[in-house]
């Protein structure tokens, strides 16, 4: 689900709050998710749990990576609720100050960057990357 990744390329120009900030293009973020998605599909850190009506699983967002597998989000598949509760914090998850990040990007506005090739994604679906469709799942 992400829309982009930041990160400070070169010094910032007086005035300007984007300068000096990169956002990924299409070929950083497709590596960098493909790499990612095949560490998680490793069988030795992975979990894939075979459901049964009346189960429950309880993750912790922050430090474990989800993710459905083909087919559940189809009818066939049963019916499928999550419920989301957000705990404080133990600190702020904010940019480090030196970075000189805005702490606000508006993402329901078309990309603030100069780069035609960056990605910024609108709205809730996020980037896709690779071959979505076919991607590998852990057993």
């Amino acid at each position: 689900m992400t829309g982009s990744i930041l990160e400070r390329a070169a010094d910032t120009e007086p005035g300007d709050k984007l300068s000096g900030i990169k956002a990924w293009n299409h070929e950083e973020m497709d590596k960098l998710s493909q790499d990612f998605t095949a560490l998680l599909d490793r069988p030795d850190i992975s979990f894939a749990h075979s459901w049964e009506e009346g189960d429950v699983i309880v993750i912790d967002n922050l430090a474990v990576a989800h993710k459905a597998m083909p087919g559940a989000h189809q009818t066939s598949s049963g019916l499928r609720i999550l419920h989301r509760t957000t705990c404080a914090g133990l600190g702020p998850l904010d940019p480090a100050a030196h970075l000189g990040f805005p702490m606000r990007l508006g993402t329901s506005k078309p990309c603030p960057f100069k780069d035609h090739d960056a990605i910024w994604v609108n709205g809730y679906v996020g980037f896709r990357w690779g071959d979505y469709k076919t991607r590998s799942v852990p057993h």
